[in-house]
Formats: C-alpha cells, sequence, structure tokens
C-alpha cells in the first residue's frame, strides 16, 4: 500500500509533466531543470521521511517485544507457549545424575551434580542431588542437612520436595532426634501424600514412639 507521501509526489510527478507538455517547446529548456529539482527535493525529502518512520516503527516494536531468557521449570525443562514442557540440557543432566544414583555409582554422580550446582547455583534440582547423595554416603551429614533445605527453599516439584523432607529425617534419625524425623515426615507426606514408602515410615515411628 502506498503512503500519503508517495501518492503526493506521483501526483505531482503527473502534473508537471502535463505542465511541461503545454509549455511551448522554446520555453521548456528554461523550466524543465527548475521542475527537475523541485521533483527531486520532493523526492529526497520523501524518502527520508519513510525512513525515519519505519526506524520509529522498528524501534517501537522492539520496545514492546519480550527479550527473556527461556522459562525453565523446577525440573529443569524448558516452558513452551503452549504450556507444555520440553527437554533441556539442564533436564537431560539432572536426568543422567539421576540415573548414576540409581545404579549407586555415587562418584561421578557428585561429580556431575557438582559441576551442574556451579553452572546453576539457583536451581534447586542441584543441591536435592547433592544433598541427597551426601546423605547416601554418609561421610558429611552437615553439608548433606544443609544442600537439602537449600534445596526445598529455592523450590522443588512436590515429589522431590517430600523426598527431601524424607531424607533430612533420615539424617535426625541418625542423631536420635526423633520429634524431628517425625515432624520431617510430616512434611513430606503433606508436600505429596502418594508415596506409600514414606507414610509406612512415618507410621512406623509413630507406632514405635506410642508403644515407650
Amino acid at each position: 500500500m502506498m503512503s500519503i507521501y508517495q501518492i503526493l509526489i506521483s501526483i505531482f510527478s503527473i502534473l508537471a509533466i502535463i505542465f511541461i507538455a503545454l509549455i511551448p517547446k522554446e520555453k521548456r529548456i528554461w523550466l524543465v531543470p527548475f521542475i527537475i529539482n523541485i521533483c527531486l527535493q520532493i523526492y529526497f525529502n520523501t524518502d527520508r521521511v519513510l525512513r525515519t518512520n519505519t526506524i520509529k516503527k522498528l524501534n517501537e516494536k522492539i520496545d514492546d517485544m519480550s527479550l527473556t531468557a527461556p522459562v525453565i521449570d523446577l525440573e529443569g525443562k524448558i516452558v513452551l507457549d503452549s504450556g507444555f514442557t520440553g527437554p533441556s540440557v539442564a533436564s537431560e543432566t539432572l536426568e543422567k545424575i539421576r540415573e548414576l544414583y540409581n545404579k549407586k555409582n555415587y562418584g561421578d554422580a557428585y561429580d556431575m551434580t557438582k559441576s551442574f550446582v556451579k553452572k546453576m547455583p539457583k536451581f534447586g534440582m542441584g543441591y536435592y542431588f547433592l544433598g541427597t547423595i551426601e546423605a547416601s554416603i554418609g561421610d558429611d551429614d552437615s553439608s548433606a542437612e544443609a544442600n537439602l533445605n537449600k534445596a526445598i527453599n529455592l523450590g522443588l516439584k512436590k515429589y522431590f520436595e517430600a523426598w527431601a523432607y524424607n531424607n533430612l529425617a533420615v539424617i535426625k534419625q541418625k542423631q536420635g532426634k526423633m520429634e524431628d524425623v517425625i515432624s520431617l515426615l510430616e512434611k513430606g507426606v503433606k508436600s505429596d501424600p502418594t508415596i506409600k514408602e514414606i507414610k509406612e515410615y512415618l507410621d512406623k515411628l509413630r507406632l514405635i514412639q506410642s508403644q515407650k
């Protein structure tokens, strides 16, 4: 679609041609350069206005754009515009760590998790696996406890939050702090009531406590 400026210059050009055609031949030689000069000035001024308006519109569009990083959910998956999630380097790394942990390959799982935490220091799942591996090894319960609490504070999916509370309960039981153990397991069951292992653990300890 032609702009108002392009329409005006087209009309002026047509009128100029008609005007020149009506002028006697002997006088055209003096008027043609003058009219051409006017046409060129109108053309360049119109071009400048059009480019200025185009740049202005582009800048307005850029200002309206949301140039944010991809949204990643609590499991490290990319949240798509449709609301679904897709795999990412983070989620694939976490899945590899989980596989190593399930195979009891704690050394490689721990090293990979340490590297992951350095790259994503504000992501809860990294600290969850760090604390879980440390709790399983049992060499440094204080570090395991700190990492699990940090994971919960940063945010976890309810399933992993429940297991984080469970792992903290295991640490507290080793310390003989049974009231803390029961309190943590209650939080775990509240986070995800579908995990029967945590509920059975809680019921068993409640029964033992009631018999004392």
